[in-house]
């Protein structure tokens, strides 16, 4: 039996060591952490904004209540203008047809005398 070469031992020896790599990695999985959908966010703020005095403030609060009063109208809006009708094409003028190039009549050959 013939000794096998040294690149069939590195060869194998690779192969084997890639295999055991592969199943210790792949062994051991660490839990995965939850995703979290938000981020808490915290407004911190030292100004303080007060509130602007009404514009046309009434005496008393009105009885009225809301759904009676009176709806305004919106205006109709406008159409858009229509676009003008392009001018009518002026009718172009037909190209006259070449007249066919005269042909020359072939001459009947001449008779010789004898």
């Amino acid at each position: 039996m013939r000794r096998p070469s040294p690149a069939i031992l590195g060869s194998i020896a690779l192969h084997a060591g890639v295999v055991a790599l592969a199943l210790v990695s792949w062994s051991s999985k660490d839990e995965l952490k939850p995703l979290v959908n938000s981020v808490p966010v915290s407004i911190v703020s030292d100004i303080e904004i007060a509130a602007a005095p009404a514009d046309n403030p009434q005496e008393e609060p009105s009885p009225d209540d809301g759904e009676t009063a009176p709806v305004e109208t919106l205006p109709e809006p406008t159409p858009p203008e229509p676009e003008p009708t392009p001018p009518a094409p002026q009718p172009q003028p037909q190209p006259r047809p070449t007249p066919p190039a005269p042909r020359p009549t072939p001459t009947p050959p001449e008779k010789k005398a004898p």
